[in-house]
């Protein structure tokens, strides 16, 4: 594998940041960092030549802010680049994830600054996914059995949880980044082998009630975890010891 082989971008108002994630990715000598930019323009002419795999994204930012970018983004047919965002701003702008998550569903990471502690818990996880997402081995479907018999086309990586259904214990609902919810009759011990032969990295939020896909947590907050979408996970007392978010 070349150290070139992938690339990764920086748009962060804040330079010592900068320095941070470039120490980071140094480890990685398959990643090369095209550029370090703190304004909203010089970002979107490194996107347009560069075409980064990996985008670390500040919200606030000279000349506007990341929506503009990730907009731009949205907009260039066949780019999906794997976006870590993050803002210092929620409390003062609390509908900021409700927008990251519902717009632009190419973010796959968000995370309230300061950051740091996150990357040196997560980084590795994070990598492995953009590289994942870079060679296309990400998103391959396979089909799973509904509570109708029916083969449901479904990407194992896009499954966000597996819960109980409130009104019938006997099924399972799949929650997906999509939004699309799938019932299924699986036993809970069919549903971890499922998990386990996608190589799904996940967590029992709670015994028979909840299984969680951890590469989708963005926020830990006992008793509760959040999914990308803003969906929240209450976890059980003898389970969250467990999760080592």
């Amino acid at each position: 594998m070349n150290a070139s082989e992938y690339t990764y971008l920086v748009i962060e108002d804040d330079r010592s940041i900068w320095k941070n994630i470039e120490q980071r990715m140094k480890r990685y000598l398959q990643w090369r960092a095209v550029g370090f930019v703190d304004e909203v323009e010089e970002a979107l002419a490194v996107i347009d030549k560069a075409r980064p795999q990996l985008i670390f994204s500040d919200w606030s930012i000279r000349g506007g802010n990341a929506y503009q970018i990730l907009t731009h983004i949205h907009q260039i047919p066949l780019y999906k680049p794997y976006i870590i965002f993050f803002t210092g701003y929620q409390s003062e702008n609390p509908e900021i994830p409700q927008i990251v998550f519902n717009e632009f569903p190419l973010v796959r990471k968000y995370i309230v600054k300061p950051i740091f502690q996150n990357l040196t818990e997560h980084l590795e996880e994070y990598i492995r996914e953009a590289e994942a997402l870079a060679e296309g081995a990400e998103g391959t479907p396979v089909f799973i059995e509904n509570d109708l018999k029916q083969q449901v086309r479904i990407v194992p990586q896009d499954i966000l949880c597996f819960l109980q259904d409130d009104n019938n214990p006997r099924l399972k609902v799949v929650h997906t980044l999509s939004s699309e919810t799938i019932y299924l009759k699986q036993t809970w011990e069919e549903i971890l082998r499922f998990c386990q032969s996608h190589q799904l990295h996940v967590f029992v939020a709670h015994t028979r009630k909840a299984i969680v896909n951890r590469s989708h947590i963005i926020r830990v907050n006992r008793p509760y975890i959040w999914l990308q979408g803003g969906m929240r996970i209450q976890v059980s007392r003898e389970k969250w010891a467990e999760l080592n978010p």
